[in-house]
């Protein structure tokens, strides 16, 4: 779940959404307002919802299967991240959850 990875939804109402991320010791609060939501289907397998920071700046937060995500992902050389290391990432990720969904 979120919260075992140290997210946790503060407030929510038609203003926005503040969420409280604890990383390293530290808790950072963000806050954002949902513009829209394309809700999953067992088509796609993945779900996104495009959000605005209070800076103005926009986000595009997507979920979904290891597998469907994986395929989205575009390599990128010279400092970004590989397909390899994601790929490593999304096995420990995936054996570090033990609860069924």
């Amino acid at each position: 779940t979120a919260s075992k990875l140290g997210f946790r939804l503060v407030s929510s109402d038609d203003g926005g959404n503040k969420v409280e991320i604890k990383r390293n010791g530290n808790t950072e609060s963000i806050f954002f307002k949902m513009l829209a939501i394309n809700q999953f289907n067992s088509t796609k397998k993945r779900m996104s919802c495009l959000v605005q920071q209070l800076d103005g700046s926009y986000s595009l937060l997507c979920k979904g299967a290891d597998n469907v995500m994986f395929e989205r992902t575009i390599p990128i050389v010279d400092g970004g991240i590989e397909h390899e290391m994601l790929l490593n990432n999304l096995d420990h990720f995936a054996n570090e959850v033990s609860e069924p969904l």
